[in-house]
């Protein structure tokens, strides 16, 4: 059995994942998917030295939110309806933890080490 287990991972193209790959990977696909001259919104924005809008015009400040402009993503948030939702949701999870919690207790009682609380 174990044989097959290295044998399947010899056979396959093994990857680590962590979160430096992930990020430079998305950073390889930007870039490819995309000229460095192309504006990406919220991401990048290519800017000309002297011309208009240009990195003279903002007194030579590279600050990316200088020419990058954020979409603020929550003026359109229904915080009402968003609440409910978020209510509902974790009133299932703890309901479905307090089921959880008996279960485990009564398994160690039944062992014979009874857990207390």
């Amino acid at each position: 059995m174990m044989e097959k287990c290295n044998l399947a991972l010899e056979d396959a193209e093994y990857k680590p994942v962590t979160s430096k790959n992930t990020i430079l990977e998305n950073i390889r696909g930007i870039l490819a998917n995309a000229a460095l001259s192309a504006d990406v919104p919220e991401f990048c924005k290519s800017v000309s030295v002297y011309g208009e809008g240009g990195v003279k015009e903002k007194d030579f400040s590279l600050v990316p939110s200088k020419y990058i402009e954020f979409v603020n993503r929550d003026e359109t948030v229904d915080y009402e309806t968003k609440m409910k939702e978020l209510q509902a949701e974790l009133s299932e999870i703890l309901r479905a933890e307090a089921e959880t919690r008996a279960d485990v207790l009564n398994v160690f009682k039944s062992l014979g080490y009874e857990i207390k609380l």
